[in-house]
């Protein structure tokens, strides 16, 4: 590959500009002198004085041909670096020697033997120090393990002491550290058998001895700093390199490491043998820097800010390395290699040491480069808080706010929640060095929501109340932005009506009872007939009575209607029933069961209702299951039936699930949608069908049994099941709405660049295919989203905002003739995301470690990083040979300047002009 590029003391923009400027004025001049001229050939001079003053012109520039030559197929090398803001905060509290080994590596302070020397002994008695306290540390060991432990801790020490000896310690210094360390420590591996599996009890001594290396190590790092201050041109310039380090961010030393030193930086020294991408670590996603393919021979000079608000080394790092897998100018027998810089602060979903063991089975080794101190520092964050997503509006919300204290002991801060300007609750704490603590929070909405309702007031609402909790800064903080987390609490202003009628109190019955008397937005009334079904129910308004006449029965949003004998209700009952869905716009589901009673209503006002019919000799009957549960086309689209927020296939869960052993035998009517269906030994059965009725949606379950599932997942997807399907079908999904129309977003705050899902449904009866609806922004209008008609529902619209700018939304429908007179809106927010990106600010060794374990490859700290070349050279299988032309110094250049004036004199000759 050959590419052009300019090295030269003008810009390339500039160069050419002012030659082309020249050169003109050249030809101008020229053929003005020449006007009265009118000898052939003459008209070509002006041209060839100006082609030789753009040529000069251009030499400032400094064109230069590179070119590269690869020999065999080069290793595709892809360098990640974290681009998250924990990246930029720095590191002073880090220790002095590896401070000193990275201002070297970095060349901020010059080679010193004598330092490096004992800087490298002070490392090696820290790890030493490290490793053992990691061992003691995994709860009670065996004898044989810790004595291992001990005995490797011992040759460790004694190594260090040898080389301390000769460089760095006098022999009093010497005999001092082996009188107080190596000879206790001889005694402590003695009394402990090398074969012995007995458990055993660690002493105390053994953290002692720790204690002890740890303060050698302090001494030796001092003896490190008194010679590099001997070595390095004095105190002076040792304070202002590591001054500067203290003041600079990982990102910075990143930048420097990578792309600072010309050929000496760490891209120059890799680029040789490898096809590099740099590549930064973005959220979820990475960006492509540079790329030493893509014919761009000159390597950027900075990274991105450190701005990113989450940090993903799993899934962002495994995505890129399928792209440059499936990138045709990759060969698929080419090998790869991953290069990470990160301080490991993972906080996203996604495991990394997964992803590790992932490439390490592709064959992709993993290098990681350890950025930042594993030191913590003076600081005081909000890591999280654990607060109810809905209360009721007369209830209080009670939560846990957790706290990572690093500070000082002893410094008094407050700790409070609040809207807006309104304090809500406070309490008030002293520092205690206590790294994580949990405060328990408790306070009243009731006067929040009561206010609220008088500004926008709305028939039914879920308000959402966005809270901030937040510590006070400290002055001796290292990072502030860390101090304070949103919140949002969502209040209903009237519990919604459940009726839930069976015939027997069944499993299913049961917990579908028990699951929503649990929840604030829902209060349940449930009628359970006796065995013979004999005894009627009583009517009334009370709890435990069958609302009594068809304006009692208005107050609910929903009916679970199961296997109740069709003798308990009269024919004027059931037809209020069907008047409550079809005029009111309730939901109704119809839970079948072993005694198939839904079967039995003939030509009763109920069936009509029913999405499915049991005629036929066969009604009645059960099947046996003999296949999965599975998603129909529309059912995978069906909001309520997600199981799994992140999952890319809903249907793979929904077949893993315990299967029903019975279902009801039925068939689904025409102008109805089946959402889960499964193999029967009749064939093709549905399990969930789904219909509108009038105003109101109506859903049909086969069966009885997704207690089933409890088996497997301990009810975690049979309580969402419930939840979404209950609300999905009682409105419980739209947040406001009033007599007119019902409004929802699917999320009350979005990060910036998000767009918003937004959902109408109204109960005017006019057919429409689309609707308008408003977006208002900070009070002002903002834009105007169409929204199309949803999937077998003509009364429901729905569609997605184009990406949103921060600030503070409400969302409504304006159109003409759309409900007039309604005020109902839904307000949501826009702003970067909470992640606890800045909750934890130290290196995640541990975890960098492993990943590099895992994936067969090297962990280094950045003190280390130089070494990567030497680390990762077997793998080179081939090498790129590059060589430049100066194309303004070259032979060629200087030829076509000569010959432009070589011909320019003898056509003045030819012409009689000389």
């Amino acid at each position: 590959m050959t590419t052009l590029r300019f090295a030269g003391d003008w810009p390339p923009l500039l160069g050419l500009t002012t030659a082309l400027l020249l050169a003109l004025a050249a030809f101008l001049l020229y053929q003005r002198g020449i006007r009265n001229i009118a000898v052939p050939g003459a008209r070509v001079l002006p041209w060839l004085r100006a082609g030789a003053v753009f040529l000069v012109v251009l030499m400032l520039t400094g064109p230069v041909l590179r070119h590269r030559t690869s020999t065999g197929m080069l290793t595709r090398l892809l360098v990640f670096v974290d681009s998250s803001q924990s990246m930029g905060v720095s590191d002073p509290e880090m220790d002095l020697v590896r401070k000193m080994t990275i201002l070297r590596g970095l060349g901020w302070l010059p080679p010193s033997q004598a330092s490096m020397k004992a800087e490298e002994a002070s490392e090696k008695l820290s790890a030493a120090a490290h490793t053992l306290r990691t061992s003691l540390s995994n709860g009670q060991l065996k004898e044989a393990e810790l004595h291992s432990s001990l005995e490797t801790f011992l040759k460790q020490i004694q190594a260090t002491l040898l080389s301390l000896r000769a460089d760095t310690f006098s022999n009093s210094e010497a005999e001092e550290m082996d009188r107080q360390l190596c000879l206790p420590l001889k005694k402590l591996v003695q009394r402990f058998q090398r074969a012995s599996s007995s458990p055993t009890a660690v002493p105390k001594d053994c953290f002692e001895l720790i204690e002890t290396a740890s303060r050698f190590q302090a001494n030796v790092a001092q003896k490190a700093r008194s010679l590099a201050i001997s070595e390095s041109g004095g105190e002076r310039k040792i304070t202002a390199a590591l001054a500067r380090f203290d003041q600079t961010s990982r990102s910075e030393r990143v930048r420097s490491l990578l792309l600072e030193g010309a050929q000496n930086s760490l891209i120059s020294r890799l680029s040789p043998n490898f096809n590099i991408e740099l590549l930064s670590l973005e959220n979820r996603h990475t960006r492509l820097l540079w790329s030493s393919e893509d014919g761009s021979d000159v390597q950027p000079v900075a990274l991105p800010q450190p701005e990113a608000t989450l940090t993903n080394i799993a899934s962002a790092l495994l995505e890129r390395i399928e792209v440059a897998r499936a990138n045709l100018k990759t060969p698929m027998n080419s090998r790869t290699a991953v290069v990470l810089l990160s301080d490991g602060r993972h906080n996203d979903s996604g495991a990394p040491a997964t992803i590790a063991k992932l490439l390490g089975d592709r064959g992709i080794p993993l290098y990681c480069i350890g950025i930042g101190s594993e030191l913590r520092p003076a600081d005081l964050a909000l890591l999280g808080i654990e607060a109810p997503k809905t209360v009721f509006h007369e209830d209080r919300v009670s939560g846990t706010a957790t706290l990572k204290d690093d500070m000082p002991a002893g410094i008094p801060f407050q700790l409070r929640i609040t809207l807006g300007e309104k304090v809500l609750w406070e309490k008030e704490m002293i520092t205690s060095q206590r790294s994580v603590l949990k405060i328990p929070f408790d306070f009243s909405v009731k006067d929040l929501v009561a206010s609220h309702l008088l500004e926008t007031p709305t028939k039914k609402s879920l308000i959402p109340l966005p809270f901030e909790a937040s510590l006070t800064v400290l002055p001796q903080e290292r990072e502030i932005r860390n101090n304070s987390a949103r919140f949002i609490v969502r209040a209903t202003t009237g519990k919604r009506k459940l009726l839930l009628l069976d015939g027997r109190p069944r499993w299913e019955t049961r917990y579908i009872k028990s699951l929503f008397e649990r929840d604030p937005q829902w209060q349940v009334n449930t009628l359970l007939a006796d065995p013979e079904g004999k005894t009627p129910w009583p009517r009334g308004r009370a709890p435990g009575a069958f609302p009594a006449d068809e304006q009692a029965l208005s107050e609910y949003d929903m009916i679970i209607y199961g296997d109740v004998p069709p003798t308990l209700l009269s024919d004027e009952e059931l037809q209020s029933i069907t008047d409550f869905v079809s005029k009111r716009g309730g939901g109704l589901l119809f839970l079948d069961g072993a005694r198939q009673m839904l079967s039995e209503y003939g030509t009763r006002p109920l069936t009509r209702l029913l999405p499915v019919t049991f005629g036929g000799p066969t009604a009645g009957q059960t099947d046996l299951i003999a296949g999965p549960l599975e998603l129909t086309e529309r059912g995978r689209s069906f909001a309520a039936l997600k199981l799994e927020d992140n999952a890319q296939d809903p249907n793979e869960i929904w077949k893993s699930l315990p299967p029903p052993r019975h279902l009801a035998r039925c068939t689904a009517l025409p102008g109805t949608e089946t959402l889960i269906e499964t193999e029967t030994q009749q064939g093709r059965s549905p399990v969930l069908v789904f219909r509108q009725y009038g105003s109101g949606h109506i859903a049909y379950m086969a069966s009885d049994e997704t207690w089933r599932w409890r088996n497997e997942i301990a009810g975690k997807y049979q309580e969402r099941f419930w939840s979404q399907l209950v609300n999905e079908l009682g409105e419980a999904t739209f947040s406001t709405m009033d007599e007119q129309i019902a409004l929802d977003t699917d999320a009350f705050s979005y990060a910036p660049g998000l767009s918003a899902g937004l959902r109408v449904r109204l109960r005017d009866g006019k057919p429409r295919t689309n609707l308008d609806a408003t977006l208002w922004r900070d009070g002002k209008k903002y834009a105007s989203v169409n929204l199309l008609q949803e999937p077998g529902r003509p009364d429901t619209f729905a569609g997605r905002s184009a990406p949103l700018e921060p600030g503070v939304y409400d969302f409504g429908v304006e159109e003409s003739g759309v409900s007039p007179g309604s005020t109902a809106r839904v307000r949501f927010e826009v702003q970067p995301p909470q992640t606890g990106e800045l909750g934890e600010l130290t290196l995640n060794e541990e975890l960098l470690l492993k990943m590099a374990t895992d994936s067969n490859g090297k962990y280094l700290r950045e003190e280390r990083a130089n070494e990567l070349p030497n680390l990762i050279s077997p793998l080179k299988v081939g090498e790129a040979i590059e060589s430049e032309t100066l194309l303004g110094q070259s032979y060629l250049w200087f030829s076509a300047v000569i010959l432009l004036l070589t011909l320019e004199w003898l056509f003045r000759k030819r012409i009689g002009l000389i």
